[in-house]
């Protein structure tokens, strides 16, 4: 039976043997991804740091190569990697996970774990994109997942600060946040860590109610700041405004004109009782 994405990582946190690339069939290196180790990889907060140092190189490096890196930084002895799951759940089409099957060649359970950790980055959604078009898949579907998958893309700058719903869900996110010192506001339920949150909200983050309630008032206060930043920084605009600039300078100039008037109303007035 081919190896899985798996039997590599295990490799290279436990076993670490430096001929392992040498008993690898082709078949076994279909499920090689330079990108997805890399992943799996950061998700130990003790190798942040070491895995960090190898980020420019994971695409340019040939497998071997990298696998080698990796036993090469990474502690020796046996580690158990524990990476984050979402919760249970069927958000994935069906045709989506045939694919992940395909590239990564796993079982179904495996593809929708491994779309769980894509799903978490930018870099991962761009990634499932390249595999849809990769394999032919339908405008129309690529489309729609694009929709899905576009989130922040967009943004030129990093947030003001990341509001979460779910901390045991968005534990990633959360500690994509905490490396850009990206403040980070929670809804912090009972059965989840509050780790790497700087301002925590306790609160039930599985009731709609609940979920509702929270995102409506965070909502307003945003909206409500937002109304106000825009009006403080029209007038700003406006002060600056050429018009406010020449209507600044003609009453300056009118001021100063006022001045000589009086004073020459003034030096004349003393003329006439002279």
């Amino acid at each position: 039976m081919a190896k899985s994405l798996f039997d590599h990582i295990k490799a290279i946190t436990n076993e670490q043997n430096p001929k392992y690339f040498d008993t690898l069939e082709e078949a076994d290196l279909k499920s090689w991804s330079n990108y997805m180790i890399h992943r799996f990889l950061s998700m130990n907060n003790d190798w942040i740091d070491l895995i960090a140092e190898l980020q420019p190189y994971t695409q340019a490096l040939q497998p071997k190569q990298l696998y080698l890196a990796y036993i090469g930084i990474l502690p020796k002895g046996r580690h158990y990697l524990r990476y984050v799951k979402g919760k249970k759940t069927d958000k994935y089409e069906d045709w989506l996970v045939e694919l992940m099957v395909k590239d990564y060649q796993c079982s179904k359970k495996e593809a929708t774990e491994y779309l769980e950790i894509l799903y978490n980055s930018r870099e991962g959604r761009e990634h499932i994109k390249y595999v849809c078009e990769k394999y032919g898949t339908e405008k129309k579907q690529i489309t729609k997942l694009d929709k899905n998958l576009s989130g922040i893309k967009k943004l030129t700058k990093v947030p003001d600060a990341l509001f979460i719903i779910d901390t045991g869900y968005e534990r990633i996110a959360i500690q994509e946040a905490n490396k850009l010192n990206i403040p980070v506001i929670a809804i912090v339920d009972s059965n989840n860590s509050f780790d790497g949150v700087d301002y925590m909200i306790p609160g039930n983050d599985d009731s709609m109610s609940s979920i509702n309630l929270f995102l409506t008032e965070v909502t307003k206060i945003i909206k409500n700041n937002r109304v106000k930043k825009d009006t403080k920084d029209s007038k700003i605009h406006s002060d600056k405004s050429p018009k406010t600039k020449s209507l600044r300078k003609k009453q300056v100039i009118d001021v100063e004109k006022n001045k000589k008037n009086t004073d020459d109303e003034l030096k004349a007035h003393v003329q006439d009782e002279d």
